[in-house]
């Protein structure tokens, strides 16, 4: 027979509603915004461009979306 400190038991109760609760939540809340940049790069892109890590297209309105990695810092500061 195992006896856990309440502090052991306190983190495992911790984590077991993270992992049943958050990570399932915040997986569905990003899959929803990638699925919505890429309902809106279908429904108003006349050009597109992309590579690995970043694509952009130009809207029907003259206007540029983008969407990916920034890690070189290649977006503009206040976004597009």
């Amino acid at each position: 027979f195992f006896c856990m400190s309440s502090s052991a038991a306190a983190a495992l109760l911790a984590y077991e509603a993270l992992r049943l609760v958050w990570f399932p939540w915040q997986r569905e809340r990003r899959l929803e915004r990638e699925q919505q940049r890429i309902r809106t790069a279908r429904c108003n892109r006349t050009l597109a461009a992309g590579c690995w890590r970043l694509s952009m297209a130009l809207r029907t309105d003259g206007s540029v979306a983008c969407w990916g990695d920034n890690c070189l810092g290649q977006a503009p500061p206040n976004g597009v």
